[in-house]
């Protein structure tokens, strides 16, 4: 049985949908939702926190039917919403015995709890700076933190890596990876990169479910059609084919990768792509970048 069974479920504001009738399963592992802005990310893990409750559809959390039941996924819940509130006087410990109390874990158990969790993400205990001095990264951490408090089964993240340096992002995204091994995580967020190691993809077009596969299907749909142009810039919208990214070194020469069933211009170099370079690649040929 999947840990997590989401079916038909859609999100209206005012008459206009938001969430257009998703379904999918997931169990043990990383699923990533990838999409513009605007295309229901935020709101879809909203639903599954329980925070809104859908227009129409289910989804239930180890066979229980969370529309009927919120406590009891709101019990096996780890939830990092994409903008969040903390005490700015308050040090990084003291907030999260604090957010420990709410789920019912007593002070001095937080405390040895909470020593851990801020270690996993690489916030010392014992920093006893209020956390307005605390940069945006080193909140946003705290925002990760907060999540695991309770080692939840099912963490939701919300564009997790935002504001993190590149070494911080790193570490984040093999936390995310190890802690995915034994939970169901699904993780929010606009950086394809991010989502090497998920084990499903989701792309949301307009709150529709675009795609639901693996990364390497994701790569598959491009695998062969990705080029590589090196040319002046007048040249390089004469090319018939898409263009999915432009890199001037020069004002007057550019790199480029073009989508293309067969070599776009002489020179063309194929190439293997990305996952950034596929999800890009697959939304323009959708029409949606």
């Amino acid at each position: 049985m999947a840990r997590i069974v989401v079916d038909s479920l859609s999100k209206s504001f005012s008459g206009v949908t938001i969430i257009d009738n998703i379904s999918f399963q997931m169990d043990t592992g990383l699923m990533g939702f990838l999409g513009p802005n605007a295309s229901g990310k935020t709101t879809l893990l909203r639903l599954l926190a329980t925070i809104i409750k859908p227009t129409k559809g289910t989804f239930k959390w180890m066979g229980v039917d969370c529309i009927q039941d919120p406590l009891f996924i709101k019990e096996n819940l780890g939830y990092l919403p994409q903008s969040f509130g903390l005490f700015p006087e308050t040090k990084a410990m003291d907030f999260i015995v604090y957010i420990s109390s709410l789920k019912g874990i007593p002070s001095k158990e937080a405390r040895k709890r909470g020593a851990t969790i801020l270690e996993k993400v690489n916030i010392d205990p014992k920093d006893n700076r209020p956390l307005k001095t605390f940069s945006t990264g080193m909140k946003r951490r705290i925002g990760i933190a907060q999540a695991l408090i309770g080692d939840p089964k099912l963490l939701l993240l919300d564009e997790p890596t935002i504001a993190l340096d590149p070494e911080e992002r790193i570490h984040i995204l093999e936390l995310i990876a190890d802690l995915a091994k034994t939970r169901t995580v699904i993780m929010a967020t606009h950086i394809p990169q991010d989502l090497q190691r998920a084990s499903y993809i989701a792309i949301l077009q307009k709150g529709k479910l675009g795609f639901f596969d693996t990364p390497e299907r994701l790569l598959d749909i491009v695998r062969g059609r990705i080029w590589k142009v090196t040319a002046k810039s007048e040249f390089i919208h004469s090319l018939s084919s898409e263009l999915i990214q432009i890199r001037y070194d020069t004002p007057s020469l550019a790199h480029v990768l073009v989508i293309s069933n067969t070599p776009p211009c002489y020179g063309a170099e194929l190439i293997e792509p990305s996952l950034e370079d596929s999800y890009i690649a697959f939304m323009t040929e959708k029409g949606i970048n």
